[in-house]
């Protein structure tokens, strides 16, 4: 499906609301601010509506398995941040090469191999 004015694509609707917060004195419109509560029903069914859309386009991609293998690869390399020191602890960021989110260990030198201290897991 391509758009054209004889297929025009169809959006989910997605609701505002009426939200308005002051921040710093400045009162600052949010209409979206629904989305935010990631496990609400209604925020839930658009995830769901937006993703049926997106993935409508791109499982028609020829050449999708190709490119999604070649990303994997180039993204599947180990990556640890510089240690940075709170207190009298050293902590890095460390990612193995796929994993959605960084692990974070604490160290007592920036030179230790340190130990796991927050590790998220998939809720998947």
């Amino acid at each position: 499906m391509t758009q054209s004015p004889n297929h025009p694509i169809t959006y989910p609707t997605t609701k505002t609301i009426h939200h308005v917060e002051e921040l710093h004195g400045e009162k600052i419109s949010d209409p979206y601010r629904w989305l935010e509560e990631i496990d609400s029903a209604a925020t839930q069914k658009w995830i769901k509506e937006q993703n049926a859309l997106t993935f409508s386009f791109l499982e028609k991609i020829p050449q999708r398995e190709k490119i999604r293998a070649r990303l994997t690869e180039l993204w599947n390399f180990p990556r640890v941040s510089t240690p940075f020191k709170r207190g009298k602890k050293y902590f890095q960021f460390r990612n193995t090469g796929l994993q959605n989110q960084d692990v974070l260990f604490v160290m007592d030198s920036p030179y230790d191999q340190g130990r796991v201290l927050l590790e998220p897991k998939p809720t998947d």
